[in-house]
């Protein structure tokens, strides 16, 4: 049962949360566009784009920010806390310090998890439009000439598949002199190559195509099977007309089940995406920064009960960056494969959430 007292920690811990949310949005923003305006000018980009491209950039600040803000909030509700001598009062009635931190426990819980939903649903999905808004004004600074083509093109698709052509016409959908390479477990297995390829809007038509089958005895042998054929149908997993104009986004505009799709098809056609599983993984154990950060916070808290604003705001600064800093040192070692993606992703809360609980026995004391 929620308790006069839960209710108001509650209070003040939303209080200064939502507060240093809207300071350090507004900062960052201000930061960010001081340092960035010089380049917008050089672009001629209008203020209207200049603005969406912001507006649709504050979910991921909030994000990725919310732990900084949790702890500086647990740092100011303790500290008023302990200058209007309530925790005396309440360590006197004989509550302990884990009572009194149940509620703020129940409430980074639930902003953890609402954390992971709404970097999944909203922020994905507004770096996503900045992404494009911005890829939109860039073309529209250098636009494309109209019937421009593609040279030289290379895509992965999946199964193996590689597709190289000579010259790609995105608006009639056709290539000109296209090679595809299907390869089993590294081994080159078939390779058509076809003058023409144009796209029926429903699948590919071949013109002038021959294949080569390569059997396992090739280097033995050193012939294949040759089969030349006037027209046909592209079989197998095939890429579509848009799959070769889209480019790859970013980890952070891309939801958890479309990055994990992505992986797969990744790894199907043989490219190395342990890189971004540690992305994958990261998605899953940022948000419960929020809760560890709390422990953290109350312990020195507790073991300072005199702690000033400003005082709050060192500490915030120190442990804030310390945490990113470990967590952008797993980030690199998981990148470069000397860490696993896992470990990359989960051991800067293991360490974090360790000093928390020893910060929290030594306090309790």
């Amino acid at each position: 049962m929620i308790r006069v007292f839960d209710r108001h920690i509650i209070q003040q811990f939303l209080r200064f949360y939502l507060f240093s949310i809207l300071a350090f949005v507004l900062f960052f923003l201000v930061t960010d566009f001081s340092e960035n305006i010089a380049r917008y000018n050089d672009r001629g980009t209008p203020g209207l784009v200049i603005a969406k491209l912001y507006l649709f950039q504050i979910p991921w600040i909030m994000i990725f920010l919310s732990p900084v803000c949790v702890l500086l909030s647990t740092f100011w509700t303790f500290g008023r806390m302990s200058r209007d001598r309530e925790l005396s009062a309440l360590f006197s009635s004989g509550i302990s310090l884990y009572r009194i931190l149940l509620p703020l426990i129940l409430v980074t819980s639930l902003l953890s998890a609402g954390s992971y939903f709404f970097n999944d649903q909203v922020v994905s999905r507004s770096m996503h439009a900045r992404s494009e808004l911005e890829k939109a004004d860039k073309k529209q600074r250098k636009p494309r000439r109209a019937g421009e083509r593609i040279r030289n093109l290379y895509r992965r698709g999946e199964d193996g598949r590689i597709y190289w052509a000579q010259q790609y016409d995105p608006s009639k959908e056709s290539f000109q002199n296209l090679a595809i390479m299907d390869f089993e477990k590294s081994r080159l297995r078939q390779l058509l190559i076809a003058r023409h390829a144009f796209w029926t809007g429903d699948e590919w038509m071949l013109r002038d195509a021959r294949i080569t089958e390569v059997p396992d005895s090739l280097q033995e042998s050193g012939e294949g099977r040759m089969l030349s054929l006037q027209k046909e149908v592209l079989e197998g997993p095939a890429l579509l007309p848009r799959d070769f104009l889209e480019q790859k986004s970013e980890p952070d505009a891309m939801q958890y089940e479309e990055l994990r799709e992505h992986i797969e098809r990744s790894n199907r056609s043989g490219e190395d995406a342990s890189h971004l599983e540690v992305d994958l993984h990261i998605k899953r154990s940022y948000p419960l920064a929020n809760l560890i950060i709390l422990l953290i916070g109350t312990g020195l808290s507790a073991r300072h009960r005199r702690i000033t604003m400003a005082a709050g705001v060192g500490w915030t600064v120190g442990v804030g960056l310390s945490y990113i800093a470990l967590l952008r040192i797993g980030m690199a070692l998981g990148h470069a494969g000397v860490m696993s993606a896992l470990a990359a992703a989960w051991i800067p809360n293991l360490i974090f959430l360790t000093l928390g609980i020893l910060f929290l026995k030594k306090a309790s004391r």
